[in-house]
C-alpha cells in the first residue's frame, strides 16, 4: 500500500467527519434560532395585546400610568398604581457600573499576560 493513498483516505475521512460535524452544528443552531424567534413572537404578541387593550387585574379595571417617569423613580408600594421600580433600576445600574470597572482591567490584564508570558513559553 502506498503511503500517499493512506493519507488520501485519511483526508477523505476527515472531510466526511467535518461535513457531518458542520451539518449537526448548523441543524442545532437553526433549531435554537427558530425556538428563540418563536419565544420572541409569543412575548411580543401577548404583551402588545395586554398593553393596548383593556384588561382586568384583580380589582383594577385598567392600569394606567399618568407619568412614566414616576414608574421609573417611585419606590415599592402595596398599591399597584403607586408602585415603581426605582430602587431595582438604580441597583441594576450600579451593578453594571461596578462589573464594567472590575472586569475590563481584569480581562485586559489577562490578555496581556497570555500574550506576553504564555505565548513566549510555547514558542
Amino acid at each position: 500500500m502506498n503511503s500517499s493513498s493512506v493519507f488520501a483516505e485519511t483526508k477523505k475521512e476527515r472531510q466526511l467527519k467535518e461535513l457531518a460535524f458542520l451539518s449537526i452544528l448548523y441543524f442545532c443552531v437553526t433549531v435554537a434560532i427558530v425556538t428563540l424567534m418563536t419565544l420572541i413572537y409569543d412575548v411580543i404578541s401577548t404583551g402588545y395585546s395586554r398593553l393596548f387593550n383593556d384588561y382586568e387585574l384583580g380589582l383594577i379595571s385598567k392600569v394606567t400610568i399618568d407619568n412614566p417617569r414616576d414608574f421609573l423613580t417611585s419606590l415599592d408600594s402595596r398599591d399597584p398604581l403607586k408602585a415603581g421600580i426605582g430602587p431595582a433600576f438604580a441597583g441594576t445600574v450600579w451593578l453594571m457600573i461596578i462589573v464594567i470597572f472590575a472586569t475590563f482591567p481584569l480581562g485586559a490584564g489577562a490578555a496581556i499576560y497570555i500574550y506576553k508570558n504564555l505565548l513566549q513559553k510555547i514558542n
